[in-house]
């Protein structure tokens, strides 16, 4: 469970779907936790090999998400939640619902308005996966730590 979240991995999360929301499709990645399991302090955001973005859709494919895990296990990280942006609201879609990495206790978010996206983490859509289901929870507090941002896909996991 994420208990805070950085400022400026918010900030940076802001900036990628800004970014991406220019061009009209969803983009994303995940936010992982380096000292503390329950800061998340890195955002890994995605690149582009085994990743295709849509206005209203992002697939990660299977071996760029074993990149991502894979890296975190040898790197000692927690994979805190999942983030991916929508042009409007922050509400679960039907493709969220069904295709949303759906793993009792984690969590997902949806960072609404992807041109002009809020930098504030309770502006955005806070969603768990409990009893089979996704339910809405509110945002972390936001924590100033140490952070840092990183690019994965099926190439690696690297610096932005």
């Amino acid at each position: 469970m994420i208990d805070g979240i950085s400022a400026s991995v918010a900030q940076a999360i802001c900036e990628d779907v800004a970014a991406w929301g220019r061009r009209g499709v969803e983009t994303g990645g995940f936010v992982l936790t380096r000292s503390d399991p329950r800061l998340g302090d890195l955002l890994v955001a995605c690149g582009t090999a085994g990743i295709i973005r849509r206005p209203d859709q992002l697939v990660i494919s299977g071996e760029a998400l074993a990149v991502l895990f894979d890296y975190a296990t040898e790197h000692k990280l927690v994979v805190a939640c999942q983030v991916h942006s929508h042009q409007y609201g922050p509400r679960m879609s039907p493709t969220d619902q069904r295709f949303g990495l759906t793993v009792e206790g984690f969590t997902s978010v949806i960072v609404p308005r992807w041109s002009a996206p809020s930098t504030d983490p309770r502006d955005w859509g806070w969603w768990r996966f409990a009893e089979g289901r996704w339910v809405q929870i509110g945002a972390p507090r936001s924590v100033e730590t140490t952070s840092a941002v990183m690019i994965f896909d099926e190439q690696g996991v690297r610096d932005a």
